[in-house]
């Protein structure tokens, strides 16, 4: 515990915080939501109720995630409507977490190992399912012991004769520190194997994401690369 720290400060919001609400407006109406902040300039939101991802995420004031015109809509849709299209119904955030037994284009799989009689295939949607299931919140706050803003859900993908798979996630930002760290433990939770897939899909915004940004530590030929060609509007993704 750093009492240097407590003497000059009884209460560390002054310093960083996390604080769970609920939105009470717009497309999102309803879902819980974890913001938090650092010491060092770093904010962002966890989405408890669509797949305890990273929704929002900005460093001293300037937003880098994305976010797009579906506006994190709640209850999430069907990913599986629109013929495993619905996931783009549901899209937006910096981090989205694909899976966690499929992830890319829909598809139909074999699914036989679940030894049901009737079904031996299933349609996978684009990206999974993941994405749009609620956690259960274990923890979240400002811990003065670790100097920690972190917080931690589980997350569970279920269907009766076919997969349980659980997320369990903890994200974790030193309160004077700007690295955003998760952790995820994938379990099988079922008495038959099932398949696993996993894909973090990270997402870059305005302003971060614009003309004006280059990228170093990466290897010269890289970095040449995309620093020629920096992200300009398209009237096509608008």
């Amino acid at each position: 515990m750093d009492i240097e720290l407590l003497k000059r400060s009884a209460d560390l919001r002054s310093l960083a915080d996390m604080r769970l609400v609920t939105l009470e407006d717009g497309p999102g109406r309803g879902q819980r939501i974890l913001v938090a902040r650092s010491a060092a300039g770093v904010a962002f939101e966890v989405a408890v109720d669509r797949g305890f991802d990273i929704s929002s995420l900005s460093f001293k004031g300037t937003s880098i995630g994305w976010h797009s015109p579906a506006q994190m809509a709640f209850p999430a849709h069907d990913p599986g409507s629109e013929d495993g299209w619905g996931f783009l119904r549901n899209f937006d955030g910096f981090l989205v977490t694909c899976g966690l037994d499929h992830y890319s284009k829909p598809t139909e799989l074999d699914v036989s190992h679940y030894n049901h009689p009737h079904m031996k295939t299933r349609n996978m949607p684009l990206h999974g399912r993941i994405a749009a299931e609620k956690a259960r919140l274990v923890s979240y706050g400002v811990d003065i012991e670790s100097l920690e803003v972190s917080c931690e859900g589980i997350v569970r993908q279920a269907s009766v004769f076919g997969e349980t798979l659980e997320l369990r996630r903890k994200v974790t930002l030193p309160i004077f520190g700007s690295e955003l760290t998760i952790q995820d433990t994938v379990t099988n939770r079922g008495f038959r194997p099932t398949d696993h897939a996993i894909m973090y899909h990270t997402n870059f915004g305005y302003p971060f994401l614009d003309d004006t940004l280059t990228i170093g530590g990466l290897p010269d030929e890289i970095s040449s690369e995309i620093n020629s060609s920096p992200p300009r509007p398209d009237d096509e993704y608008m």
